[in-house]
C-alpha cells in the first residue's frame, strides 16, 4: 500500500498545483496578460496529470476534490437554487474571458420548466484547447487510450477534461446524493457544445446521470 501511495505522489502533486492554475482563471482579474498573451486559457493544463497513467489518475482526482472540491459541493447544496444559476452565468462568462483571445470561449442559456440550460461551444478551457490544435501532433495534450466511465468511455477523450465527469457527477452523487452539475459532453469537440444543466428541483435530474457511472440514485 505503502509503495501505491508513494507512486501516486508526483500525479497528486500536479493535480495540486494545476487545480490552484485553474482556479486562478475563476477569480478576477481575468483580463490579464497571463490569460490573453498566453491564449491558453489555462495553458496550466501542461501541468494537469503530466505523465500519469490511466489508474492513477481516477485515484487522483478522487484524493485532491476530496480535499478542495468536496466542501464547495455541500456549500452549492444549501444555497437557494435561483441564486446559483446566477452564479454560473457570471462563471461561464468569466470562463470565457469575455469572449476574447483565440478561438473565445461562448456559452448560451436557456430556461424551460424544470431547468436551466448552459451550453458551451466551445467551453473555455479543455474545447478551447482542443480548437486551438493543442491536442495535435506528437507533442499535443495527452487523451484516453483505455475506456473508463469517468471518461464516458471514450478512446480519444481529453485527459483533462475528465476531472468535470468527477467534480460534476460521480463524486457529488457520493457526497449529496444527486450530480451537483448534471453534464453531457460535447460528441464532436470541433463542432459541439459542452452542456451543463442546473435543475431546479434535483429531483428531476434523469436516472442516466447515475447509470452512465453504473450508480443507482437513492
Amino acid at each position: 500500500m505503502g509503495e501505491v501511495v508513494a507512486g501516486l505522489r508526483p500525479a497528486l502533486v500536479t493535480l495540486v498545483i494545476s487545480v490552484v492554475g485553474y482556479s486562478y482563471f475563476f477569480m478576477p482579474p481575468r483580463n490579464t496578460f497571463f490569460v490573453q498573451g498566453l491564449g491558453g486559457q489555462l495553458s496550466v493544463a501542461l501541468f494537469f496529470f503530466c505523465g500519469v497513467a490511466c489508474a492513477a489518475l481516477g485515484e487522483s482526482q478522487r484524493w485532491a476534490m476530496e480535499r478542495y472540491w468536496k466542501r464547495s459541493v455541500h456549500a452549492i447544496d444549501a444555497r437557494d437554487r435561483k441564486e446559483i444559476v446566477h452564479l454560473l452565468a457570471a462563471t461561464w462568462r468569466a470562463h470565457s474571458c469575455s469572449g476574447t483571445g483565440p478561438q473565445p470561449g461562448a456559452f448560451t442559456v436557456e430556461e424551460d420548466e424544470e431547468k436551466v440550460t448552459f451550453r458551451m461551444n466551445p467551453c473555455g478551457s479543455g474545447q478551447r484547447l482542443w480548437r486551438m490544435g493543442r491536442y495535435e501532433g506528437a507533442d499535443g495534450h495527452a487523451v484516453m487510450e483505455g475506456e473508463h466511465d469517468w471518461a464516458y468511455n471514450r478512446k480519444g477523450f481529453p485527459i483533462y477534461c475528465t476531472h468535470c465527469t468527477f467534480m460534476n457527477e460521480i463524486l457529488s452523487i457520493t457526497w449529496i446524493g444527486y450530480p451537483v452539475y448534471p453534464s453531457d459532453p460535447p460528441a464532436d469537440f470541433d463542432h459541439d457544445p459542452c452542456t451543463w444543466y442546473w435543475y431546479k428541483d434535483p429531483a428531476d435530474i434523469p436516472d442516466r446521470h447515475w447509470e452512465r457511472y453504473g450508480l443507482e440514485r437513492r
